[in-house]
């Protein structure tokens, strides 16, 4: 498992990957083999794959763009290319990227205050894979200040299943913590202003009640990635706002809050992550969750990112899932799709 249980703040993590990729060869195209070797010199443009993990079926692909200084790249116009490799390449779909951005920030709870970080975004596309394997983006398109750039090459590999629950599975029946099991609701959340109604069902009791379900993993005054609090505030509430009483809505805070709060560490709660809550893995001196304290296998989300937002049908399968950054209308548009059928 990962080292850390979340994703770093954007620049970090793109920064840490950076040198993995860099710009294409322009004496050849994405149908030659050698546009997709990789190199390691330094490029105005660099392309970061941001997804924890890609798996067959439908996905929503996000990139992040850096520059040579390894600054992120925001508000570009990007065109995506999706090739087949491990043989001749060959393309396979192509669309417009959308630049998707959120202002950075997370909660100061000894201030109580929000702590703004300024904006991070991703260029986002939805792509189908209908098998395992390695796969290809070529990338281009134009920058802020109108100079071109690409085509410009990323390989990545696409898993048969995620860790974690894909669209159509159903979704884990989990039982966390509600409000008639604390004595204050800061038991349950970080956020400075919390919505009762988030935690007044467990999972189980949601997706049995016959109404579609929202289910955000967000902390927003521990997240790693900087965005849980931004997420949870400009993505969720306004969502449950328009549609309460027709749509359960669910915060679960990713990490023990007790232990974070003493500055123990981030440790996962089980229905985050259970092997490992099991193990105690997490940043810093995690104590394993007894086993007599660990749900069973299957009320296990088995993330190890944050933020996520899930939508789950009717019918209690996952309609569709959110990692990272999320315009509030993706969210919705599954929402809708959710309430229609």
């Amino acid at each position: 498992m990962r080292k850390l249980l979340g994703l770093l703040p954007l620049l970090v993590a793109l920064g840490l990957l950076v040198s993995a990729c860099g710009g294409g060869n322009s004496a050849v195209t994405p149908n030659d083999a050698a546009f997709w070797q990789v190199t390691l010199r330094q490029a105005d443009v660099s392309p970061v794959l941001v997804n924890r993990a890609l798996a067959v079926g439908q996905n929503r692909v996000q990139v992040g763009l850096l520059d040579r200084n390894e600054t992120p790249i925001l508000g570009a116009r990007v065109r995506f290319q999706l090739y087949r490799l491990g043989g001749p390449p060959a393309l396979l779909d192509e669309a417009d990227a959308r630049f998707v951005s959120l202002e950075r920030g997370f909660v100061d709870e000894e201030r109580h205050e929000h702590v703004h970080l300024g904006e991070s975004g991703v260029y986002v596309a939805n792509f189908s894979f209908d098998s395992p394997g390695t796969y290809g983006l070529a990338l281009s398109g134009t920058l802020p200040d109108g100079r071109r750039f690409g085509p410009l090459p990323y390989q990545f590999n696409v898993l048969e299943r995620t860790p974690w629950p894909m669209t159509g599975d159903p979704a884990p029946a989990s039982r966390q913590p509600t409000l008639s099991q604390v004595r204050d609701i800061q038991e349950l959340t970080s956020d400075l202003d919390p919505i009762p109604d988030f935690y007044t069902k467990t999972v189980a009791e949601a997706v049995s009640s016959g109404h579609p379900t929202v289910v955000a993993f967000t902390t927003p005054a521990f997240c790693q990635s900087q965005l849980c609090g931004p997420v949870l505030d400009s993505v969720v509430k306004p969502l449950y706002e328009r549609y309460r009483g027709q749509v359960n809505f669910i915060h679960i805070e990713p990490y023990r809050l007790g232990e974070a709060r003493e500055g123990i560490g981030l440790c996962p709660v089980p229905v985050f992550n259970r092997e490992a809550a099991r193990q105690g893995q997490g940043l810093g001196r995690c104590p394993p969750v007894p086993p007599e304290q660990l749900p069973p296998p299957a009320e296990s989300w088995n993330l190890d990112t944050e933020p996520w937002v899930f939508v789950i049908d009717r019918q209690g399968r996952i309609a569709a899932g959110f990692e990272g950054i999320v315009a509030a209308d993706e969210v919705e548009a599954a929402l809708r799709a959710a309430l229609s059928r």
